[in-house]
């Protein structure tokens, strides 16, 4: 297994302890929000801080009861960002290993989908129109369409129990391994652009509703090395 190599911190805590670091695996994400009729980039994710909106890439307005709450405002379930742009101390500073995209999907009920979340004609939609560019202060690290960042948790699989179809990016929850691994620092500015070349489009469900909104997390998994006090 390589060694874990971290940029030196150029901010640390008053109350650390110099020259001493505390090494621990973590996760680092952040989500937006897609629906019918999205095109081009969206908001950079990884800027917003938990309590700021959600960024949606949306072509037309979706309903109020497409968006459930959780899809509005990030929150620890969202977003560990608590400093707008960067890591920060909590964090601190980090060396990513794998990368994923999560899909949420909607829940079926007697063969009949939820309002929001995405069923599987929705995570092929995204899978096939979508792409990330992760840069780090400014500097492209790794690009690539949706389906090349196999998800790295989520529900996976398929039923066909009350009509239901249940699908997942990759049936592997196994992630983009990332064998030259690049690091964060605790004050570096980490950015993940998410656009779709071509607008998204939903089932309509008979046309009973449009705009199905899907959340979708942008997810890291590494080793962060925060401060000893």
């Amino acid at each position: 297994m390589p060694a874990t190599i971290y940029p030196s911190p150029t901010a640390r805590s008053a109350t650390a302890m110099p020259g001493v670091g505390d090494d621990h695996d973590d996760n680092i994400y952040s989500a937006l929000v897609l629906a019918h009729g999205g095109s081009g980039l969206a908001t950079p994710l990884f800027v917003g801080a938990q309590g700021s909106p959600i960024p949606q890439l949306t072509g037309s307005v979706i309903t109020a009861a497409n968006l459930p709450a959780h899809y509005l405002t990030y929150a620890p379930l969202t977003t560990m960002i608590q400093q707008s742009g960067m890591l920060g101390n909590v964090i601190g500073d980090y060396s990513i290993r794998a990368i994923g995209v999560t899909i949420d999907q909607a829940a079926v009920l007697s063969g009949t989908p939820r309002l929001w979340g995405a069923t599987a004609y929705e995570i092929v939609d995204v899978c096939s129109k979508s792409r990330i560019e992760i840069k780090l202060s400014g500097k492209r690290r790794i690009l690539g369409p949706v389906w090349s960042f196999p998800q790295l948790g989520g529900a996976i699989g398929f039923t066909n129990a009350n009509n239901t179809t249940l699908a997942g990016n990759s049936l592997f929850a196994t992630g983009r391994r990332i064998a030259s691994r690049f690091e964060v620092g605790r004050q570096d500015t980490l950015t993940v652009e998410f656009g779709t070349d071509a607008a998204l489009s939903d089932t309509s469900f008979a046309g009973s509703h449009t705009g199905q909104a899907s959340l979708v997390w942008v997810f890291m998994v590494g080793t962060a090395r925060t401060d000893v006090r």
